[in-house]
């Protein structure tokens, strides 16, 4: 395909480099980025692109608005929690509430807040009682990744 894609995905994530490699098979005209910490900021080489498609996978950067108004078809964010929990530290309060259920959404990024924008898909799983944190998010993010995989070639593919 010739679209021109941006992922952010995170450093030291399998997950995202998974994702990177399938994307690179999409799409010659792929450009990848590392998030590290908190509050980090796209460089200035990326920010004068422009994509037809931006993915932010278990990224740490927050999109600025003229930013966003620039990608020409959409910009999702794979967000590791379901709708009920956004932003940081989500599986934290899912467990506090003592929550049943877990999982992850993909939702198009828009300008107002953070993890606010249309929902595409959730995916949801059972939390047992045996679970510890480390298997919850070794399962949030395994799930996470098969559902960008899967919605990214099917955006991809339809080109919408």
């Amino acid at each position: 395909m010739n679209v021109n894609i941006l992922l952010i995905g995170r450093v030291n994530c399998n997950y995202s480099k998974r994702l990177f490699f399938i994307l690179k098979k999409l799409s010659k005209r792929l450009d990848y980025y590392e998030s590290s910490k908190r509050g980090e900021k796209l460089n200035s080489q990326i920010l004068k692109k422009s994509y037809d498609y931006v993915f932010c996978f278990r990224s740490y950067v927050i999109l600025k608005e003229n930013f966003i108004k620039k990608i020409k078809i959409a910009a999702v964010n794979f967000h590791p929690g379901p709708p009920n929990y956004r932003g940081t530290g989500c599986l934290n309060y899912a467990l506090y509430d003592g929550s049943k259920y877990y999982g992850c959404t993909a939702h198009l990024i828009n300008n107002n807040k953070i993890d606010n924008g249309n929902i595409i898909d959730v995916r949801k799983f059972k939390i047992y009682k045996k679970d510890t944190l480390q298997k919850i998010l070794d399962k949030t993010h395994e799930k996470l990744f098969y559902q960008a995989n899967f919605l990214i070639k099917g955006l991809i593919k339809n080109n919408n």
